[in-house]
């Protein structure tokens, strides 16, 4: 079998290479990290490797991506390399995101599906025959005792205290002494995961984790993946593959923060939208991608732990959220824990802007939710200049006397724009007449002396230098326009079916990483949300995360998940006959 040599410098991974694959293929195969937008399908560009020896001539598909500098520097595309035998090369790296792993806290009892319980051992008389699980069981609180426990109770020692693990009703674990029993609620997002270690005793958080999504491989959003997984025969498990070694990564990382044994972690609580929830336990989420649009399962699932290789006590359980619709998840639901929005008189918004932009529209008496294709624009996808929310992305832009002012994330050298750069940039040449309600750069004529040095040109196309390097072109604000209008539209067309004003609304929570990230006043200038809404924005932070915490300390809290489920109508947008003519005025500045 012929083989190809991944070196990072210091050491050198040879992997196998299966008949016609590219270096994609067989590198994502063995669980290499790559910059991937599409999956794959070689339309974003941004999959470079340096290939060090045995480099095959550039494609003229690689040639619409890359310069030639860029070639004279050994980067090719991975998904249009042919991987031949003995071909030597590495990787660029993906860079740290920013993750947020905090946001809105809403109290809760402590009151978890697993609980630990100090039991002496039983004492056995002649008189009394009442067998010794039934009388252990009955000091704990539990209808049964797994089997798997009964050799620990043969040894029990008169006059020793002991500790049972209960999970529901159940005693799953019989323990020496008494120490704290842990659980860990984790937010998996389509970008980035976030982990939270708790005790279950007393509610306190003891660490918090965070990482990439090890999916970004397969693509920047949702649809790239799902395309992914029916593009080679192991698609479905290579993606499960990636998250649950995501899992055991952050596990393994709040393990070593809190000094915890991870068998002493003995319940789970994800959440994620669909397609996430999907992925992790292997099931394709093919039906998700077609009309109409309707997933496997949406109901909460509960499993041990050691069916998905979880690496936390293998009697532990993992509890997956529900979900409301093949692309409004669980996240979702978590976030409308923490809102409280079913106790609200008046209608409230909750926005979660991804990929997807997840919306819900909702008081105590009715729940309208939708989900609006945004485009990966707001991930820094699709923009000749975008990049992720990583080291190096411009995050945050503005004119100062005509000087551009911007930061860039961990500081140093401007490499490209993130989502929230994105919607600053473009806000302010707004503002500055760069550009027309159209989206349209206006000619030279009509800017002023300092501003017609930074109107640039760029593949025939129109462009903005933000920097001498670093150019945002006619395509870029398109993007922009299209990923904003849509989730504009997508609110509007719910406070038309609720029979409401913007001005009805009672406030707006915004939900997520990058909703947190980003500018409101610039968010609102572009027309990512009504104007009239500015004022009402509550920035959120990690709300998915916050509400898995919920239901990690408080069962309660999952009936509450399961309540909401019900209450929610679903809105398929493409469906609405007036959905495109709203969409058409909401891509206008």
């Amino acid at each position: 079998m012929a083989e190809i040599i991944l070196s990072d410098g210091e050491h050198r991974t040879v992997i196998p290479v299966k008949p016609g694959e590219t270096v994609y293929g067989a590198l994502v195969r063995e669980g290499a990290q790559l910059d991937s937008y599409c999956g794959g399908s070689g339309t974003c560009g941004k999959c470079r490797v340096r290939v060090l020896q045995g480099a095959p001539p550039v494609t003229p598909a690689e040639e619409a991506f890359l310069s030639p500098e860029d070639v004279n520097e050994g980067l090719r595309l991975a998904c249009y390399l042919a991987a031949e035998d003995g071909m030597v090369l590495e990787t660029l790296g993906v860079g740290p995101l920013e993750v947020v792993t905090g946001g809105a806290e809403r109290e809760v009892a402590v009151n978890p599906l697993v609980r630990q319980v100090q039991v002496g051992a039983p004492e056995s008389t002649i008189h009394h025959q009442r067998d010794i699980a039934a009388r252990v069981g009955e000091a704990a609180g539990a209808k049964e005792v797994a089997p798997q426990c009964l050799p620990a109770l043969a040894h029990l020692k008169a006059g020793e205290d002991y500790s049972v693990v209960v999970r529901g009703h159940t005693i799953i674990h019989v323990r020496e002494g008494f120490r704290p029993v842990y659980g860990i609620a984790v937010d998996i997002g389509t970008t980035t995961m976030a982990a939270y270690l708790m005790d279950l005793a007393t509610g306190k958080e003891v660490a918090v984790e965070s990482m990439a999504n090890p999916q970004r491989s397969f693509g920047a959003d949702v649809i790239s993946r799902i395309a992914f997984s029916q593009s080679v025969p192991e698609g479905v498990p290579q993606l499960q593959k990636a998250l649950v070694e995501g899992l055991n990564h952050l596990t393994e990382r709040l393990c070593q923060k809190a000094q915890v044994p991870s068998t002493d972690i003995y319940l789970m609580t994800v959440v994620g939208n669909t397609v996430m929830l999907h992925t992790l336990l292997g099931v394709s989420a093919l039906s998700i991608a077609n009309a109409p649009f309707v997933p496997v399962f949406s109901e909460q699932l509960e499993l041990e732990a050691k069916e998905l290789g979880i690496d936390i006590n293998p009697l532990g359980e993992v509890v997956l959220l529900p979900s409301v619709s093949g692309y409004v998840g669980a996240d979702i639901i978590a976030d409308m824990l923490v809102c409280g929005l079913e106790s609200q008189e008046g209608f409230s918004l909750l926005i979660d802007v991804g990929t997807n932009g997840e919306i819900v529209l909702g008081n105590k008496e009715r729940f309208l939710a939708c989900s609006a294709a945004a485009g990966p624009a707001f991930e820094g996808a699709n923009l000749s200049c975008g990049m992720a929310g990583v080291p190096g992305a411009i995050s945050a832009f503005r004119f100062v006397n005509g000087r551009r002012e911007f930061e860039v994330i961990g500081g140093g050298e401007p490499k490209g724009i993130c989502g929230s750069g994105l919607i600053d940039i473009v806000a302010e040449l707004l503002r500055c007449g760069f550009l027309d309600d159209t989206g349209a750069f206006v000619g030279e004529r009509a800017l002023e002396d300092w501003q017609r040095p930074m109107l640039k040109s760029k593949s025939g196309m129109a462009a903005f230098a933000v920097t001498e390097d670093i150019l945002l072109t006619q395509r870029d604000v398109r993007e922009l326009q299209l990923a904003k209008g849509a989730v504009k539209a997508g609110i509007l067309t719910l406070l038309k079916e609720a029979g409401i004003t913007s001005g009805q609304v009672a406030a707006v929570y915004l939900a997520g990483g990058f909703g947190s990230h980003i500018n409101v006043k610039n968010a609102c200038t572009v027309g990512l949300f009504p104007k009239e809404l500015e004022d009402r924005v509550v920035q959120m932070g990690n709300g998915a995360g916050a509400g898995a915490k919920m239901c990690l300390l408080d069962k309660s809290q999952l009936q509450r998940a399961a309540a909401l489920k019900g209450k929610v109508e679903y809105i398929e947008l493409s469906t609405r006959t007036d959905f495109q003519s709203i969409f058409m005025e909401t891509m206008l500045f």
